[in-house]
């Protein structure tokens, strides 16, 4: 109940918005981790690297982009926030475990795509006018698609991994504001556990979220910005969904530059 007063009280204040960015530009997504996959009654065996296994390991252009509505008259306001990427890359490597049907050593092919958004309520603490810090709760969505084929087999062997999903994300941004120049750093963490969110019995995982999102920002004129930046989204998450084993550890990182305008 109190979460739900709170979220309720930032909501109001970014309605009633006294200041406001949106921000675009270029992110440079470097990917890293491992991902296991099981069908059925398959034991899982191991888990394919996402660089050498997948052919994922390439730096990636993607776009960005930061809408944020805040109330910070006073001492205590509130606002709101969507962020979001995407990442697409396709590449090729040699499978170093199992992977759903196909086999460790098998040469394939990798098509993945994913799009992350980011939408968070915050309350904003001031602290001598200049600083703030703004602890507030997030719902933090992953769109994966990937696709892994072979490419030296007749016929080919195919897996697809589509499943959208996402969590509430606790988060806390810490910042500063002197008009000219502004910058935060904000992150989120939340380690899950699928029992305890009565699911059902299809399900049976754990997780970890971790999201970090970092933006140093230069006003060199009225209602004109831009900004340089770091973002950070890491997934792990282990056990059953419905027939399938997942074992994914994976991470999406990098620098990222743009503009936008606020007023």
């Amino acid at each position: 109940m109190r979460a739900i007063l709170v979220l309720a009280c930032a909501a109001i204040a970014a309605a009633s918005c006294t200041t406001a960015s949106v921000d675009v530009g270029y992110l440079q997504l470097e990917m890293s981790g491992e991902i296991g996959f099981a069908r059925g009654a398959q034991n899982l065996s191991g888990s394919a690297k996402v660089d050498d296994g997948l052919g994922q390991g390439d730096s990636v252009g993607s776009p960005y982009a930061r809408i944020e509505l805040v109330n910070d008259a006073g001492l205590v306001g509130g606002g709101m926030s969507l962020s979001a990427f995407a990442y697409d890359n396709q590449g090729s490597g040699i499978l170093t475990a199992s992977y759903g049907n196909i086999n460790a050593g098998t040469a394939v092919r990798s098509d993945f795509s994913l799009v992350n958004a980011k939408l968070g309520l915050f309350l904003s603490f001031d602290v001598a006018g200049i600083l703030f810090i703004r602890p507030g709760i997030a719902i933090d969505a992953f769109l994966p698609d990937l696709t892994v084929e072979t490419t030296q087999l007749s016929p080919t062997l195919r897996e697809t991994i589509d499943d959208p999903g996402g969590v509430p994300l606790p988060f806390v941004q810490v910042g500063f504001d002197t008009g000219v120049v502004a910058g935060f750093v904000e992150v989120g963490y939340l380690p899950l556990d699928s029992k305890d969110l009565n699911v059902g019995s299809d399900y049976d995982v754990e997780s970890e979220t971790l999201d970090i999102e970092a933006m140093l920002r230069i006003r060199p004129a009225d209602h004109v910005e831009l900004f340089a930046g770091y973002r950070l989204f890491r997934l792990e998450l282990e056990g059953r969904l419905e027939d399938d084993t997942v074992d994914i550890d994976l991470e999406l990182s990098g620098f990222m530059i743009g503009g936008g305008f606020f007023w």
